[in-house]
């Protein structure tokens, strides 16, 4: 992260409270810190995430608030100002590390934007004597777009997802268990250096599951899996068949792909979230009960822009406005989806990412989705 995301924002700095922004801050964030909460470590807790905090000042400098135990994750994170907490250290916890550290770095007596949202009670006390400015959404307006290293990650998880996907359809056979096929999305993953997140399909009557097997014969099962590589997701889906098609489910398969044809194509810098979501409704509502939608991705499995219906409607915190129909920006990534669960016991589904380019998006990762997946007899 660079500073010239402050430049034009009245704080000195910004704080970051939960385990996606302290990440994006500053590259530190380990597997406690994304699993602590403040109950856990005293009975008088709250909910919040203990990620630590970090730090970003309008001059590039980068500040971590991190538990001792994490001391050689946080110093390989290279931040300028460094304030451990826990057992022998001055700091028995992270607030009074963040008033340390806010000191160290020159901060106790100017205006700092704070990521209030997700943010401990205790927090607030810490900071009693110091200017402040909500930055909840200024930060996850910030996430939206994504660095080249990202974009990286993320086509590596995508890339991993694809592979351990094809491992399990090649196992999927009609008595097949599901636990067993997870296992294989699962070591597959790992394979690749990555972490399994979901592995879901259609269920009986609607919505999906992990550990029901699917009737048989499958002619048409909606199916969708992620992975996570590097604190970034992946998240797409495809549409499985043994038997072949049926006439209303090749129609089904067809409206969903062209859904995100021309949703793709409406994918455009500069232009509002709701154009790609407009121009998949005009696709998708030629068959009833499927449904074309669109979300970030990134740090999390949904991110800003959420494509939705035209708005002017504008969010704000103490560091500016967000409108709700968001500007695409080169950088950020997109997945478009198109699904549905059907009376006839049937469902598909046709998931990919994009990236938003300079002057269009291109496919995050290769991920096709022309035909269904046929899986074996």
């Amino acid at each position: 992260m660079t500073p010239e995301h402050l430049c034009d924002r009245d704080v000195e700095a910004v704080v970051a409270t939960t385990p996606e922004s302290v990440f994006l801050l500053s590259g530190h964030l380990t597997w406690l810190g994304e699993r602590m909460r403040g109950w856990m470590s005293g009975a008088e807790g709250d909910a919040a995430f203990l990620p630590g905090y970090a730090v970003l000042t309008r001059d590039g400098r980068v500040g971590l608030a991190a538990g001792a135990v994490t001391r050689t994750a946080a110093e390989a994170a290279a931040p300028d100002s460094l304030v451990l907490y826990g057992r022998a250290c001055p700091s028995a916890g992270a607030d009074d590390a963040l008033s340390r550290l806010l000191a160290e770095m020159g901060l106790t007596d100017r205006t700092i934007g704070v990521e209030w949202d997700g943010a401990g009670r205790g927090l607030a006390r810490c900071l009693e004597s110091v200017a402040t400015r909500d930055a909840s959404l200024w930060l996850r307006n910030l996430r939206a777009v994504k660095t080249e290293a990202a974009l990286d990650t993320m086509r590596a998880a995508a890339t991993a997802t694809e592979a351990a996907m094809a491992a399990v359809f090649a196992a999927w056979t009609a008595d097949a268990d599901p636990r067993a096929l997870r296992t294989v999305f699962r070591v597959a993953l790992a394979e690749r250096d990555c972490d399994f997140d979901h592995l879901v399909y259609g269920a009986p009557g609607g919505g999906v599951c992990d550990a029901v097997r699917p009737p048989e014969p499958v002619t048409a099962l909606f199916f969708d899996a992620g992975a996570r590589c590097g604190r970034y997701y992946s998240d797409t889906g495809t549409t499985l068949t043994r038997t072949g098609l049926t006439a209303a489910d090749r129609e089904r398969h067809a409206a969903a792909l062209a859904a995100l044809a021309v949703a793709e194509r409406a994918l455009r810098p500069g232009q509002r979230a709701s154009s790609a979501w407009l121009a998949m409704q005009d696709e998708a509502r030629r068959i009833p009960g499927l449904v074309a939608q669109g979300h970030g991705l990134g740090l999390g499995i949904r991110e800003w822009p959420l494509l939705g219906p035209p708005s002017d409607a504008v969010l704000s915190d103490g560091l500016g406005t967000y409108p709700v129909d968001a500007v695409l920006a080169p950088g950020m990534v997109v997945n478009l989806e198109a699904g549905g669960h059907f009376a006839d016991g049937t469902s598909v589904q046709i998931e990919k990412s994009f990236v938003i380019g300079a002057d269009a998006a291109v496919p995050l990762a290769a991920q096709p989705r022309d035909v269904p997946i046929r899986l074996p007899a």
